[in-house]
């Protein structure tokens, strides 16, 4: 889920960006919007509101009092009910209008209707920036409910421990077979091996994103729907666990890393099935390759994979991907004649933040092209390295351009306009 930041106006003469067509009166009663689910991180109390899109907003500390009172108010209220709700000197009723504004705007409430009518659905069938179509097939929650017991050696330290077990015996298996199998990431040897590495890759990889949903159930949190997707082009699975920006960070590490435990654990049990002569053998070997690949992969925090969710949760920036590559931008653009006059103060980050924008920003772009290349490799159109070179100067050169552009554009109206590039930053894990 993409996470973004609401705040209100500290008083009822401060100005707010907000659409003409947001219009609150005194008398207008408001409910929470259909699908907008408000609650608290468990952890820091950081008030959160969970949206029919996917998205998740984490409000500012007076917004989510005014979100509070309407929660927890019988009926639906209007800006002088929820004034007198808030008891406050600070919350009168103009500033809990503009409150309700920035809300509305926001979408996440809505004038109450006299009878309203049933939420839609979420659709089954979504697109994600910046290369991602998602197909949504199943709720796993009560499944979840029954593999709770489970968990515990997906996460904490016993889960560490075994998992860097599994990992291990899976590599020596590997060099041991290696030599008598040929194993690599492209499986051979007969249709059967080929047919039973590919099923043992595709039961791991569903139970991979099990994995995520069962941690987060016994965590207290509540999974959302399962899928299939493609990702960069490639063929992969996803469970929604959005749920979990609720519990503490550490929790949010152990749903992040349930995944890749899994799979460690999991390739550790079957190895020595690589040991086995014949079709099976050498099916379990080139699964134990693939799947430490997809270990590998998956620990990447560069985009939007269990790695990056981890080390998401580790510094407590629910936005770190879209941040980071704010601070590489402004680097770049304030070295450009263009930009040097066009500085804005920016909160203070870690020094490694702008070198980490800048691989967070390249890796969608290596992995879009990589794909492209695999699936043209596969329908047999020949593609050179010579254009490697060519696209990447073709890409630094657009951005270069459009940097240079906003900066201008900037300056000429008097002040600057920073913009950050969007991004997958989902909570949903993929495999």
């Amino acid at each position: 889920m993409p996470v973004s930041q609401l705040s209100a106006p500290p008083s009822a003469s401060s100005t707010q960006i907000i659409p003409a067509s947001i219009q609150i009166t005194h008398a207008q009663t408001y409910v929470f919007a259909p699908q907008a689910r408000f609650t608290r991180n468990v952890e820091s109390g950081v008030p959160l509101v969970y949206l029919g899109d996917k998205r998740v907003l984490q409000l500012s500390e007076p917004l989510g009092q005014v979100c509070d009172a309407l929660a927890t108010a019988p009926v639906p209220q209007n800006s002088a009910t929820l004034a007198a709700r808030l008891v406050t000197p600070a919350w009168d009723p103009a500033r809990v209008a503009k409150a309700l504004q920035a809300l509305a705007a926001a979408g996440v409430v809505g004038p109450a209707a006299p009878q309203s009518a049933p939420s839609a659905p979420p659709p089954r069938v979504e697109f994600r920036r910046p290369f991602t179509i998602r197909f949504a097939l199943a709720d796993p929650t009560r499944l979840c409910l029954r593999l709770v017991p489970l968990a515990g050696p997906l996460r904490g330290r016993s889960g560490l421990v075994l998992s860097l077990l599994g990992a291990v015996v899976q590599a020596m298996v590997w060099v041991g077979t290696d030599q008598a199998h040929g194993l690599s990431l492209v499986p051979s040897g007969g249709s059967l091996a080929v047919a039973l590495t590919l099923a043992l890759l595709a039961v791991v990889c569903a139970l991979h994103e099990l994995a995520h949903a069962v941690v987060l159930t016994a965590a207290g949190g509540r999974p959302g729907r399962v899928g299939v997707m493609l990702f960069y082009l490639a063929p992969a699975l996803f469970c929604d666990v959005g749920d979990s920006f609720r519990l503490d960070r550490r929790a949010q590490v152990h749903v992040a890393m349930a995944g890749v435990a899994f799979q460690c654990q999991a390739g550790a049990v079957l190895a020595p099935l690589a040991l086995v002569p014949g079709p099976v053998g050498v099916a379990v070997g080139h699964f134990l390759v693939l799947n430490l690949a997809l270990v590998v992969f998956n620990l990447m925090p560069f985009i939007a994979l269990d790695g990056y969710f981890a080390l998401r949760a580790s510094v407590g920036v629910p936005n770190l991907r879209e941040v980071a590559m704010a601070a590489w931008t402004r680097r770049v653009r304030a070295l450009l004649p263009c930009g040097r006059s066009a500085r804005v103060p920016h909160p203070s980050l870690p020094r490694w933040t702008s070198v980490y924008g800048m691989a967070a920003s390249a890796a969608p772009m290596l992995l879009f092209a990589t794909g492209l290349g695999v699936w043209a490799a596969r329908f047999g159109w020949h593609v050179t390295a010579a254009w490697t070179p060519v696209v990447v100067l073709v890409v630094v050169a657009v951005w270069l351009h459009n940097a240079c552009r906003q900066c201008r554009s900037g300056a000429a109206s008097g002040r600057p306009r920073y913009r950050s590039t969007g991004s997958a930053d989902a909570s949903s894990h993929h495999s």
